[in-house]
């Protein structure tokens, strides 16, 4: 009977070494697990409801990260085709 217990303790031992060895591993399968079920959870977005219109002087993106309250500005320039070749044509 003696031997009946060593070899289940040897096995024991066996599988604690496995799993720290392994373990690294498994947490990074089911970190990726769980992101993937959160990714298909989310709501899909059409790309034709995020094209802004750009035709005016003005452009408003309205975007809603579930933050609470707040609102940003962003001032840009033209940088059109046209603007740069009007621009490269003048010499210093």
């Amino acid at each position: 009977m003696r031997v009946g217990v060593e070899l289940i303790v040897d096995f024991l031992s066996y599988l604690k070494d496995q799993l720290f060895t392994w373990l690294p591993l498994i947490f990074l399968g089911l970190l990726v697990y769980f992101f993937w079920r959160m990714l298909a959870f989310m709501p899909r977005v059409k790309p034709t409801e995020v094209e802004p219109d750009v035709s005016g002087p003005t452009c408003t993106i309205e975007l809603d990260l579930g933050l609470g309250r707040g609102s940003a500005s962003y001032l840009t320039s033209d940088l059109s085709y046209e603007y740069v070749r009007i621009n490269a044509e003048y010499r210093s």
